[in-house]
């Protein structure tokens, strides 16, 4: 069976992954940027259950955190440099009616604890502690994973695909790439920018990410951070606009670390992440070969994993039946 995948995000290479484990598969990976060129590989790399403003329990987000963890072991065992690392995650509360639904939280699940914040640089008494969270760095973690792929003899092309007749000698397509013309019109998008600052020299590395109203996530090195992300809805590409991202990030990381809002700026990326009204992954079947694997917007790393794998079975069902 020959199969493509079109985008090598998160979804396209856990999807290329499950199906690799078919030797008689010969499976094809499309992307115009290559491994992680897209929104996934600039990703913030927050990975928890409790995504959201009340901290609820996402739809399958504990089954959805097992799988990714399973892949982030596997992409570590193929990549030198460091792919995640369990820490857990902290959240500030940014109002006292978001502070209530965050205590609900720590009562209903036993991997949120309610702690005081005793962070150097961080303004904020009290948030909760997600003890099952993990700080993924999306860009080795792809590579890692697409390493894996690569040693199941699957191949990659820098191309962009615009029209389905061009694999037409292919048994199997999946639409895994939401920015292009071949996805489904409904779906909508959003533009997210970040940006990488250096870090304060007087105040030690922070041993986890915090998410109070933006994220804050230390790089590798230990001598920057990730902060974000924009959320814009008026855009025509995704290009860099640091001025936009800095007016838009640095104000409200100011109202819970202050002094790192004044560290110098370093780097600036910017994506488009797809999502669907309902906020859940968007799988849809064109015709007896043709398929679409996209819509995971904020929440691609979380589900991502857990949908390719059943993906994978569908697909691969001679009968199309899950």
């Amino acid at each position: 069976m020959k199969i493509a995948i079109i985008g090598a995000g998160f979804s396209g290479l856990a999807l290329t992954y499950y199906l690799s484990q078919d030797p008689k598969r010969q499976i094809t990976l499309f992307d115009k940027r290559g491994i992680g060129g897209g929104a996934s590989g600039i990703a913030a790399g927050l990975l928890h259950p409790y995504v959201g403003g009340k901290a609820l329990l996402n739809w399958k987000g504990q089954e959805s955190l097992a799988e990714t963890r399973e892949l982030l072991k596997i992409a570590s065992q193929n990549c030198t440099d460091p792919v995640f690392q369990e820490s857990g995650i902290i959240r500030i509360p940014k109002s006292e009616e978001q502070k209530a639904y965050f205590q609900k939280c720590a009562v209903d699940h036993d991997d949120v604890e309610i702690c005081d914040i005793q962070i150097p640089g961080v303004e904020a008494q009290n948030g909760i502690l997600i003890k099952s969270g993990i700080q993924v760095h999306c860009e080795n973690y792809l590579k890692g994973l697409w390493m894996n792929c690569q040693e199941r003899g699957c191949q990659l092309q820098i191309q962009e695909i615009t029209d389905l007749e061009s694999l037409k000698d292919y048994d199997r397509i999946v639409i895994c790439n939401g920015v292009s013309q071949l996805s489904n019109k409904k779906l909508k998008h959003i533009k997210g920018q970040l940006l990488r600052l250096q870090w304060p020299s007087d105040l030690p590395p922070l041993q986890r990410p915090v998410i109070g109203s933006k994220y804050v996530a230390m790089d590798p090195d230990l001598q920057s951070c990730w902060v974000g992300a924009t959320y814009e809805h008026n855009f025509s590409d995704d290009a860099i606009d640091m001025k936009i991202a800095a007016e838009e990030i640095l104000p409200e990381l100011a109202t819970f670390m202050p002094k790192l809002a004044q560290s110098p700026i370093l780097e600036c990326q910017a994506g488009i992440r797809v999502f669907t009204p309902d906020r859940r992954p968007y799988i849809d079947k064109v015709n007896d070969r043709t398929f679409i694997f996209t819509g995971l917007g904020s929440k691609g790393l979380l589900y991502h994993a857990m949908m390719a794998k059943q993906l994978s079975f569908y697909l691969t069902d001679v009968k199309y039946q899950c």
